[in-house]
């Protein structure tokens, strides 16, 4: 499991309503923030590479993806200083396989949750 809804649910307090907007926000801006983040490694535009990072960070935070939040931090921080170059294109492949796993995981909760 990439997701662990415990932190959003208790957030929520349990309404599947509510839970099932912000899985559906999560979705949306994992597709924008992947194509930004795409765009960004094309341009080497590092300053923005780490904004996004700072974003996407606090999206997989609330959907429990507390090892890829961590990761997202240290490429947030790093970007923003412009080093260490060669690993950014790994962690943004990581966000981009972690969060389509997310999504299918979170689309089958919302499934399930809704019978």
């Amino acid at each position: 499991m990439k997701t662990d809804l415990t932190y959003l649910t208790g957030m929520a307090g349990g309404n599947i309503e509510v839970i099932k907007e912000m899985i559906d926000l999560f979705i949306e801006q994992v597709a924008e923030i992947s194509e930004e983040m795409n765009v960004s490694l094309e341009k080497k535009d590092w300053l923005h590479l780490s904004k996004l990072a700072h974003k996407a960070k606090s999206s997989v935070s609330i959907m429990g993806m507390n090892e890829l939040a961590v990761e997202l931090k240290q490429l947030e921080l790093i970007a923003s200083q412009g080093v260490e170059h060669e690993m950014f294109a790994n962690t943004v492949q990581k966000f981009l396989t972690d969060c389509t796993e997310a999504i299918e995981e979170l689309k089958n909760y919302v499934t399930e949750k809704v019978k």
